[in-house]
């Protein structure tokens, strides 16, 4: 392969080149983001590996700028970040400016071997036009919809509760029961079985150094869905809890309500622009046909026909309430 390293650091750039060299690859390196840019746009590469803090620039910006290449000529490379860092957030603004996957530092022979497999890996299947969305990806975005006409209804309850307009307490339990079933018992198991064979992948192919990138980058995803869980579990003891006369705390359920709906949106995002982007790759055939299996067992574990009943249901209420789907 055709590889490009951007470092300022001579002894790292020896190391690795010398590491890429011997395993039979073709190195260009650049000393700055400037000079990576200028490279880059001239020549084609198939892997870029960049150090996060150029004397220039980052390597955020850097990656930013050659996803812009990327989309101007149609193709793309595949980038590695090579840092010291391992905090989430930082992580997770690299996957937004396009970076592929993390290396860290110091250099490890075994490990560059391990990140160019995995790259070899990806890029095949990004040149094989008969590969196709895998249904794993199907059934989560079904569900992504489904819970998100069900926040819709969930807001227009809480702009009612908002505008002091009486709403029959029927549909205030079934969103957020509905909410209950379709998004934590279904959806979010599911996501916690996916995550698990993701972490076990990655550490087969990087070791300890998968760290960087399985518990500590997941960490956020994993702490929203107890969030959702505690919103929905505190909506529904909401409705249920009555004072003296017979009525629940209607400002308590709006503050519920309103969290739980922004947060969902923000979840959703999330996982759809970077989490699940960046953890598919790891998965083989084996480990779908793995997760769909799990995924049937929880759909009959719930009940399938009470799903379907909850679907039904949710179409009907579109229907009345007048919500664009």
């Amino acid at each position: 392969m055709k590889i490009l390293i951007v470092e300022d650091y001579e002894p790292s750039i020896d190391k690795l080149g010398a590491i890429l060299t011997k395993a039979g690859h073709k190195v260009i390196s650049a000393k700055n983001g400037s000079d990576g840019l200028d490279k880059y746009r001239k020549d084609v590469y198939d892997v870029v590996f960049m150090d996060w803090t150029l004397p220039d620039m980052d390597g955020n910006r850097l990656a930013s700028d050659m996803r812009d290449t990327d989309t101007m000529r149609q193709r793309n490379s595949y980038l590695i970040m090579t840092t010291g860092r391992n905090k989430k957030h930082d992580m997770l603004e690299a996957m937004e400016a396009g970076i592929d996957d993390f290396m860290l530092k110091p250099y490890d022979k075994a490990v560059v071997i391990s990140r160019l497999t995995i790259a070899k890996q990806i890029m095949d299947a990004r040149d094989d036009k008969t590969a196709g969305i895998p249904d794993i990806m199907d059934i989560f975005e079904k569900e992504h919809e489904l819970v998100s006409r069900v926040t819709g209804i969930m807001e227009m309850t809480f702009n009612m509760l908002d505008e002091s307009r009486p709403i029959p307490e029927k549909l205030l339990t079934w969103c957020t029961s509905s909410a209950f079933l379709l998004d934590f018992q279904v959806h979010e198991r599911k996501e916690d079985f996916y995550i698990e064979r993701f972490i076990e992948r990655a550490k087969e192919e990087h070791g300890k150094t998968s760290e960087l990138f399985s518990r500590s980058s997941m960490a956020q995803i994993m702490k929203e869905h107890e969030i959702i869980k505690k919103l929905l579990i505190n909506m529904q003891k909401t409705i249920k809890d009555r004072n003296s006369d017979g009525e629940f705390d209607i400002l308590k359920l709006k503050k519920f309500i309103g969290q739980y709906v922004e947060l969902i949106r923000l979840h959703k995002a999330r996982e759809d622009d970077i989490f699940f982007p960046f953890t598919m790759r790891y998965l083989n055939p084996d480990d779908i046909k793995y997760l769909e299996d799990e995924f049937l067992k929880i759909d009959e574990k719930v009940g399938i026909e009470k799903i379907d009943a909850r679907i039904k249901t949710l179409g009907h209420l579109e229907d009345v309430l007048k919500i664009d789907v």
